[in-house]
């Protein structure tokens, strides 16, 4: 896989940083709600806007952070006598199998 850039570096701690803010948001919703705390309409308006920017933001960095593809690097050349011999040892694998019975 290729390095990681500078952009995709931030793009990734950005996105660990929102969803840990969604996370701790969420959770703060929850304990309200379990410990039946009355919360007035703009601290609701504010919390609920607070958590669609989050969740935007998360979707855009994982937009940015999508898998790259796998860069294709070229082996160490080998001779065609090193294949000629490869393909007689396999030839003479597939003979002992076959009278092993194996296959």
């Amino acid at each position: 896989m290729p390095p990681e850039t500078q952009e995709e570096e931030t793009a990734r701690k950005n996105l660990e940083n929102r969803e840990e803010k969604l996370q701790k948001l969420l959770a703060d919703k929850e304990k309200d709600i379990k410990a039946k705390k009355q919360i007035n309409k703009e601290e609701e308006k504010k919390r609920n806007e607070e958590e669609a920017s989050l969740i935007e933001a998360i979707a855009k960095f994982k937009a940015q952070l999508k898998p790259k593809k796998p860069q294709k690097a070229r082996l160490s050349l080998t001779s065609l006598h090193d294949l000629l011999q490869a393909v007689e040892k396999m030839a003479e694998y597939d003979r002992t199998m076959s009278e092993l019975g194996i296959i």
